[in-house]
């Protein structure tokens, strides 16, 4: 082989090399491909909402929500409104500190449906 060969084979190569580099670069630089969307939460159930609320809440906030020395009243019975703005707010507040003596141990469902309930309570469809 030839000098002039070996110069030209060898550019050849190494432009193919970095070529490919480059285009490697330039994939390694852009963002991955979103995943899709989360499924959304499901609605939460009032009945199952009620079911966990008298097997876990009403204890200290009575089998109607009308409230016992333990804990306050939920239901429209009370003198002063809930401090919810939402059912969102509600269930927030419920799944990060009830029950009293387990603080945060009902799931995200859990918290969801007893709070769909208790909002039954505090704000009843005539």
């Amino acid at each position: 082989m030839t000098m002039a060969f070996r110069i030209r084979h060898g550019s050849i190569t190494l432009a193919v090399l970095l070529a490919g580099v480059a285009g490697g670069a330039g994939a390694c630089g852009r963002a991955p491909a979103p995943s899709p969307p989360a499924a959304p939460a499901p609605r939460p159930d009032i009945a199952a909402g009620r079911t966990l609320y008298r097997q876990t809440c009403s204890t200290c906030h009575g089998p109607a929500g009308g409230g016992t020395p333990s804990g306050p009243a939920l239901n429209r019975g009370r003198q002063e409104p809930i401090p919810f703005a939402s059912q969102t707010a509600l269930t927030a507040f419920i799944q990060a500190n009830m029950p009293a003596n387990a603080p945060g141990s009902l799931s995200p469902a859990q918290a969801a449906d007893v709070g769909a309930y208790v909002w039954t309570l505090m704000y009843p469809r005539h």
